[in-house]
This record gives structure tokens, sequence and C-alpha cells, in this order.
């Protein structure tokens, strides 16, 4: 008996001692993270901060000045509809990401409408961009960060 715990605390003893001295890498949590800029009103007082040309659509970084809050909108100006993307907003520095992943069949963007992701805070030293990337090895297109 003593053989075998003896053997079991050989074996877990280096993993104990590699998760003690791991640095932990937890993203911060707003009271607005997570939550929709529309149901909450922060997209009352919202503006667009960066806009791009995806190839497919529009691609916003929108920040509402009440909520110091940001998100990502994707428009799409593909006649048929745009699916089979990854769009995301990433704060930095915490490392912070709310994603969307439209996937045809189950989610077309139609023509002239827009998706978005959910609202981050982004004030007090954090700055947020926003992404789409097409799926298969799409090209990836973001904002700059505000």
């Amino acid at each position: 008996m003593r053989k075998i715990a003896r053997r079991l605390l050989i074996a877990l003893l280096p993993l104990a001692l590699l998760t003690l001295s791991a640095p932990a890498v937890l993203a911060d949590n707003w009271p607005q993270d997570g939550t929709d800029p529309y149901r909450t009103g922060c997209a009352n007082s919202a503006w667009t901060v960066y806009s791009v040309w995806t190839g497919s659509g529009t691609l916003d970084l929108d920040f509402s000045n009440a909520c110091a809050t940001a998100w990502g909108e994707f428009t799409c100006w593909t006649p048929g509809g745009c699916s089979n993307f990854t769009q995301w907003a990433y704060r930095y520095p915490d490392g912070k990401r709310m994603t969307n992943y439209v996937s045809w069949p189950w989610w077309i963007v139609p023509y002239g409408a827009t998706v978005h992701t959910l609202q981050m805070f982004d004030g007090y030293g954090y700055w947020v961009d926003t992404c789409v990337q097409g799926y298969w090895g799409g090209r990836m297109t973001c904002t700059g960060g505000y």
C-alpha cells in the first residue's frame, strides 16, 4: 500500500507544482460584460468609432459614452445573405471576448441586416476591437481598437 501511495505522489507532484506556479490568466468581469447593447439602452448613446469593408459587408466598432461599453456590428451587403463566418469583439489587456458563430444553414444574415456581439466594458485603460473571419481559412478583417 505504501508503494502505491508513493508512486501516486511521485506521479502527481509535478502536476501540482505546475499548477501552483502557473500564472492565473483570467479575464476581468464588469457588470456590463456580456449584456446586449440594445436591451440595456446603451446603443441609444452609441457612435461608430471605426467602420471597415470586409468584402461582404461593413464591420463597425460601436462605443457608448453613457455606458462606457463597446461592441462589434456586422452589416451584410452580399445579395443572398452572409453566412459561415465568425464575428467577435476582443478586449485588451485582459483578453475578454464576445463571439458570434454564423453558420449555414442555421444562421444566415440577410442582405442589409446587422448582427452584433454582446457589449463589454471599455473604460479605465481597456480597449476593444472587433473582427470577422470567414470559415475555412477565410480572410480576417478587424477594426482598430478604442
